[in-house]
């Protein structure tokens, strides 16, 4: 996850691969939990924390993507965790919850206060037969009843430290319930409007999958999904007078330093 301005690294294939999938980087069986790629990625790890570390911009460190539940990760978390906190005691890192967020969730509670560790959960609806069965009204439906109270219990659990750090709005194709492009983007549309409802209310933060990619989508490519108006244009920016005033240089310079005299007042 890249930006110009923050940045948040995330080790998407480790040594082994941590997961069966094909953006785990490699073919063949999972053997991440062999004690040679458990050490070998913790070294990376802290190499990539030895050089982030002092970058202003980097908010974040995620130590592995979607790994597989194995009885050995949470220990191999425990361990990698308290090795780059020996040298990078603020840098936030991120834990995938192995698409179990109630067992990831209570394992962050039992960190240190101090240290900044958060849960990444990802949400999608578009893979299993169940998901094929829900169109796209009712999967927001589904959001809003049930996917509200879990991550309200988890966010709680982890002691507010869980973001939603992949999601999407995209839809099977049999959810859709149409051949109609405009009835389809409605769809989405609805979908979508729920997840970010539900997130921006029980989450720390999220992250849309994906920004761009190869041909048209307006499901999975953010730029594709913002032009069908299936996701906002903007979002978390307020307008003044109708000037938007991120790119006024000279009112942005004035707003923050305003905000830290204030920030310095309040702690004085």
């Amino acid at each position: 996850m890249m930006s110009s301005t923050n940045t948040i690294a995330d080790l998407h294939a480790a040594p082994g691969k941590q997961n069966s999938d094909a953006h785990s980087g490699q073919t063949g069986p999972v053997r991440f939990f062999e004690s040679k790629n458990l050490k070998h990625t913790t070294h990376i790890l802290k190499v990539l924390a030895r050089a982030l570390n002092p970058l202003p911009n980097v908010v974040g460190l995620q130590l592995l993507n979607e790994p597989q539940d194995h009885e050995l990760l949470e220990g191999w978390y425990t361990t990698t965790l308290d090795s780059i906190r020996r040298f990078a005691p603020t840098l936030p890192l991120y834990i995938g919850d192995a698409w179990d967020s109630r067992k990831f969730s209570a394992f962050v509670s039992k960190r240190p206060d101090v240290d900044f560790t958060v849960v990444d959960h990802h949400v999608y609806r578009c893979f299993t037969a169940q998901d094929r069965q829900l169109s796209g009204d009712e999967h927001a439906q589904v959001l809003r009843a049930h996917l509200t109270g879990k991550l309200t219990a988890r966010s709680s659990e982890s002691q507010g430290n869980l973001v939603l750090g992949e999601w999407s709005a995209a839809l099977n194709p049999l959810s859709l319930r149409s051949r109609d492009a405009g009835e389809q983007d409605r769809q989405r549309r609805v979908f979508a409007q729920a997840e970010l409802e539900v997130f921006e209310q029980h989450a720390s933060g999220w992250f849309f999958w994906t920004y761009k990619k190869d041909g048209w989508d307006a499901g999975w490519c953010l730029r594709d999904a913002m032009r069908a108006e299936i996701m906002p244009a903007t979002y978390g920016i307020r307008r003044e007078t109708g000037k938007d005033i991120m790119n006024d240089e000279g009112r942005r310079a004035k707003a923050k330093e305003e905000a830290f005299k204030a920030h310095c007042a309040y702690w004085g």
